[in-house]
């Protein structure tokens, strides 16, 4: 049964300072007892990953699919989710950090679930939301 406690929480975020540039504010905290969240503030991060989301969201408009960018503007303001399952097939500059980010999350964790019965066995969930330092760095302009 998956489970976060402080104590980890602390560890992860000890390896997380040794690897994350120390001009990238973040922020650890736990929800729910089980999920370790982290919160990054980093306006290089932010346009890297709208960059890459805004290309995704014109290739599937090419081919006829609808949009689902919702503008930059909205994502300053709620932030960009990481997919901490699917972020390896992202190519992006930042890929190796992300990779890094992605092993202290995942320190001490397991995963034993079992699909074809709905069971899920895991150590903990992981949560990423990325922001701009402010919203007034981030050009909103269409």
């Amino acid at each position: 049964m998956a489970y976060m406690s402080q104590d980890h929480k602390k560890e992860i975020n000890s390896l997380l300072k040794v690897v994350i540039p120390k001009e990238i504010k973040f922020s650890l905290s736990v929800k729910h007892h089980s999920n370790i969240c982290l919160k990054v503030k980093s306006d290089k991060l932010f346009l890297e990953l709208i960059d890459h989301m805004e290309k995704q969201d014109s290739e599937r408009v090419k081919i006829g699919e609808r949009s689902y960018f919702s503008g930059k503007s909205y994502y300053a303001e709620w932030g960009v989710s990481v997919n901490p399952y699917h972020y390896e097939s992202v190519e992006i500059e930042s890929k190796p950090l992300w990779q890094e980010i992605m092993r202290c999350l995942n320190h001490n964790n397991y995963n034993d679930s079992d699909y074809t019965t709905d069971y899920f066995n895991v150590g903990h969930y992981v949560e990423i939301k990325v922001f701009p330092l402010n919203n007034d760095s981030i050009s909103v302009a269409a």
